[in-house]
Formats: C-alpha cells, structure tokens, sequence
C-alpha cells in the first residue's frame, strides 16, 4: 500500500514522527522494491519528511484475516515561548489484505519477493517453441477473511506473452475479467509469444474485487526472453568430387585370380573418385538431421552435423541442455568409377567437369558411418550468476568407403551467455581448440525465432580448406591439425 506523506518543510525545527497503533506490525518500506525497511516510530526532521512510503503486513498465513492498524504522523516544533511544545497529529486507519502472487520457475522455483517486485529485474518466461520449453508459472497464494472477495488478475494482452489456467493450454485467461477464488491456490502457466521490448517491460497485478470496489493489490514484473538457442556444427566437403590420391589400394579392382596355390589376385588398375557434398556456406537449420545431411539439392548435404538446444538461463533449465535435443548424424558416402562418371576422366573437378547424372554414373563403394564417435558433451554453467553455459562438440568420424583413410577429427568448445545487464542481449563464444584441416566446417547459432523467424542461424565460426590449398591428406595428425581461435559475438 502506497502512503502519501505531507507536512510543513518549510520549518527549520519540527519533527514528524510516524508510529502505529496496532493489531498487527506492519512493515514499512521506502520504496515499491521492498529493500529499504524502516522501524516505527520514526522520526524526520522537518526538510527530511519522504514523500512517500510503502505498507505491508508483517506477514500472512493461509488462515490470514485483513489485518488493520492505525498509523500516527506527528508533527511536533519547539516553540520559542510557552510552557509547551506545539504539536499536531493525522492518523489513519489501514487494513492490509491477506495477498501473494508469486512468479515460480521451472528449474529454481520461487523467484525472490524483490527481485520480482523490481522493474528492471523480474522474472523470465520463454518464448515458447514447443511442448518442451520450459514453462514459467504464476501462483496466486490462498488468501481468505473477506467475504465475497474475488481475484482477477490485470496484464497487457498484447502480442508478448499468455496466461493460462492449465499446463495444456486449453483455458484462457482474460486480463480483468477471468476470476478466482481466494480460499485456494491457484496456478497459471505462461506461454511466451514475443520477446519484450525492455527487462521487466511485462507486469501483472493481482487485483481484490470486494463489494464491486477493484484494489490494485500486488504487481510483479517479467521479461519474455528468447530462452532456447540452437547451436549446429556441419563438416562438409565444397566440391562436388574429387581424385582419391593415385597410389591408394582402392584404385586396383580385383578381376580374378591366377590358377595357382595359393590363388594371386588378379588386378587392373580403374581410378576411383570421392564424392563431395558439392556447396559453399550454408546457415540453413537442419530440421530432420538424419535426411538433411544428405540433401544436395536443399544445400545442407554434409559429412557429418551435429547439433543442440542451449538453454543458458538457469531459472528455466538446470543443466542448460534442453532434453534429447543433442543430436548428431553422417551423411552417405560414395566413390565412383572415374571412367564412367565425369566427362573428361583425364581432368580434375571444373565446373565443365561434374559428375553425370544419377544413372549414368557408376558408384563403386557406398556407406554411411555410425554415429558412435561424436560427442556433444561437457556443459557447464558459468559466469556471475550461472547465466552462461559451456559445452563441446568433440569427436572422430571414418569414411566407411575409403579404407584404409584417415578419420575427420574436431574439438570445438562454444558457450551461450546471458549478459547480466541484459538478459535482452544473449552472446556466443568460441573458446577454441583444434580440427582437421580437412573438410569444411561451420558453426551457426540461433535463437528461438530462428533469427527474426526464418529457419537460418548467425555464424560462430566457417572454414574452408579450398582456398588453403588442403586436401584429405590434411585428415591426418600433425600434418593437417588446425587450431581454432576464440571468438565471439552477439545474437540477434
């Protein structure tokens, strides 16, 4: 409850003492927040009377009646002449409401009274993206002793956020009009729509309906926040094909044997090429891993991807990987029979040079390796206030139709960050470590509208070994390891 002070500031040497007649204790703030507690009675001097103060009771239980007490200013100046002081009092009587609205995280739970009470703070609730994201609630606490008081509860229904009554949302809640019933707790459940504008731009208040006269009673603040970040990591090789080196076994196909004991192979030499994945760059989410990485056509065709949901608010997840979403998959290798499958087999791959068409070309070996080798592992929270979460993309990767060949070998090491200013403004972070220098490899970030509601991310990190000069004999170790600089920067 908000208490308006007034009194003579004028006068250089009264007092004003504010004190309580009670039934109860109540607490008495000098601000909304709640952080600044005063002990009745109080004595201002004259020029030092606030203008204002905030009344809350001292504390309610389930079985709480209203709580009353008066309240005293006393204002009281010496004078110069005369056998006492002169003095003057107002009182006032109050009756404080048995009310509580909470907000209640999914992962730390009851967020604290003034955090919650602070504009520039408040709860977070996530864009919603699906049945997996996490869901923010709102609980009205049992209040009681009035009869015939009801609850509403007053937001801006404007394109930021929901309030529901059931987890599935099925029940609406309407700002001002949906009531509720003091005598029990009751739970709401937030769905995100938008992100806010500014921290603590969302308010709701909890409004007490007696006899038809509406109290503003509680009001709490909150921020939608893009909460869920995909982070994706693809290994792909740019051309559309390329020579295996000439002295690899591979080349030598096996047309007999000789009548002899043992039996001699018998061997003719047939060059064989690899099959690239045929693009550049590509900042595409991959919404069905398993048959994206082998799309050509959609430009995602990949040796091998990997990716996660990153939840870096630690109010909404615990270990800030949102469930079964780290997922990896390797794209289906193939080689061809030079011979058979470019024009010009006496040439290297140019854009005049490119593989027939499906049908014409003969594929010699195909396969696609498991999946067993790839990790996306090691998260960790981090930072002042646990906002921030490490993790890894590690692992090692054979090409299942070249044997012998080196594997594709990788360990990059990315954080999401919260900034503690502005949970509006989320970072990323590469923090570096080593890679083949062979293939390609990127790295994209996206937020829960997909970057402004596209299906496209914000590249962390591209590399492509073409213009190095690299080839697949960089898979192996110590000729071809690279190591990956620490970057970082801002999501959009």
């Amino acid at each position: 409850m908000k208490l308006t002070l007034k009194g003579n500031s004028n006068s250089l040497d009264g007092t004003f003492t504010l004190k309580t007649t009670n039934l109860f204790n109540p607490v008495v703030y000098t601000s909304p927040v709640g952080n600044e507690k005063i002990t009745l009675p109080r004595t201002w001097k004259s020029a030092e009377l606030p203008e204002h103060l905030y009344v809350a009771a001292n504390s309610f239980s389930s079985s709480s009646t209203a709580q009353a007490a008066t309240l005293t200013l006393t204002y009281k100046q010496t004078l110069l002449a005369g056998p006492s002081d002169f003095q003057l009092e107002d009182s006032l009587r109050v009756s404080l409401l048995p009310v509580d609205l909470d907000i209640v995280h999914p992962a730390t739970g009851e967020l604290d009274e003034a955090k919650q009470h602070d504009s520039t703070k408040g709860g977070y609730v996530p864009v919603r993206r699906d049945d997996g994201t996490p869901v923010t609630k709102l609980v009205i606490r049992q209040g009681g002793g009035v009869e015939g008081m009801k609850y509403k509860v007053k937001f801006n229904e404007a394109d930021k956020f929901k309030l529901w009554r059931d987890e599935a949302r099925t029940q609406a809640v309407v700002s001002e009009q949906t009531e509720f019933d003091p005598a029990q707790e009751t739970t709401l459940y937030f769905e995100g729509l938008k992100k806010s504008a500014s921290v603590g731009a969302e308010t709701i208040t909890l409004q007490a309906i007696i006899t038809g006269t509406v109290t503003d009673a509680e009001t709490i603040h909150a921020t939608v926040v893009e909460a869920e970040f995909d982070v994706w990591l693809n290994m792909f090789i740019p051309p559309q094909w390329g020579d295996l080196p000439a002295l690899h076994p591979i080349h030598h196909d096996i047309v007999g044997w000789t009548p002899t004991n043992p039996p001699v192979p018998i061997t003719v030499f047939r060059p064989k090429i690899f099959g690239g994945d045929d693009r550049s760059f590509s900042d595409v989410f991959l919404d069905n891993p398993a048959s994206d990485v082998d799309d050509a056509l959609k430009g995602t065709a990949s040796r091998a991807h990997s990716q996660v949901v990153i939840i870096p608010f630690k109010d909404l997840d615990a270990d800030g990987i949102k469930d079964t979403t780290a997922t990896s998959a390797i794209g289906e290798s193939h080689n061809y029979l030079k011979s058979a499958s470019v024009p010009d087999p006496n040439a290297g791959n140019s854009p005049t040079n490119r593989l027939l068409p499906p049908g014409v070309r003969v594929v010699t070996h195909a396969g696609r390796a498991p999946t067993t080798g790839m990790n996306i592992d090691g998260a960790t929270r981090y930072g002042t206030d646990g906002n921030a979460v490490k993790f890894k993309f590690h692992g090692s990767a054979d090409n299942p139709v070249v044997i012998p060949s080196a594997s594709i070998d990788w360990d990059f090491e990315i954080a999401i960050s919260v900034n503690n200013t502005n949970v509006l403004e989320p970072k990323w972070i590469l923090l570096g470590h080593l890679q083949d220098g062979f293939p390609a490899y990127e790295i994209y970030v996206r937020d829960s509208d997909g970057n402004g509601g596209d299906n496209k991310g914000t590249p962390i990190y591209q590399y492509d070994p073409i213009p190095l000069g690299k080839t697949p004999e960089d898979l192996f170790p110590i000729i071809g390891d690279e190591t990956v600089l620490s970057a970082n920067g801002t999501i959009p």
